[in-house]
């Protein structure tokens, strides 16, 4: 097990099927700091006889420790028609979401920010999702490259941004007011 976090990116590019499947190793320092906050709260409770303080420990053991367990590998599988994204695949805390690539409007990277994580989000209708998160700039480009290389019509903007509101034939409006 590494000091510091490590990610492990491995693709595999078949005919019509592109994917990505990134795992996180978990560091050293992580887990230190998850059973020093864990022992903090059980020495407060021994310390006070608190049993307030007893089920913090216990509530933020568990939070921590799936937490920890729970980010292990994401998969993100693109073909023509989808992306199919599958966290922590055949695990405790599995999830899978599909996104119809025809629904798609966008997929870059972006930095993320207070309560996003930096990764590869999709742009689809009004919203925004992340589908792989804690990558770097520079990994996040690679794995864009090679799905608009592969699938050059998934993301591909909307030329016409006023096409959201009133349909791909909208034009501007005049009111005629003085």
């Amino acid at each position: 097990m590494p000091f510091l976090s490590h990610t492990d990116i491995t693709n595999v590019a078949e005919p019509g099927r592109l994917t990505f499947r990134v795992e996180r190793e978990r560091g050293w320092l992580e887990w230190a700091i998850a059973i020093a906050g864990i022992s903090f709260m059980f020495w407060e409770a021994h310390r006070f006889h608190s049993i307030l303080w007893l089920i913090f420990g216990l509530v933020g053991g568990f939070s921590l420790v799936t937490g920890l367990l729970a980010t292990g590998c994401s998969e993100l599988i693109v073909t023509s028609n989808q992306l199919l994204v599958r966290s922590n695949p055949g695990r405790l805390f599995s999830k899978e979401t599909s996104i119809s690539t025809a629904d798609i409007t966008g997929i870059e990277y972006q930095s993320g920010g207070e309560d996003n994580p930096s990764g590869i989000y999709v742009k689809h209708g009004w919203r925004s999702q992340c589908v792989l998160s804690d990558l770097t700039r520079h990994q996040a480009d690679e794995m864009l490259d090679q799905i608009f290389r592969q699938f050059p019509h998934i993301g591909v903007g909307d030329p016409n941004p006023n096409s959201l509101l009133f349909g791909h034939s909208s034009d501007l409006t005049k009111l005629g007011l003085n």
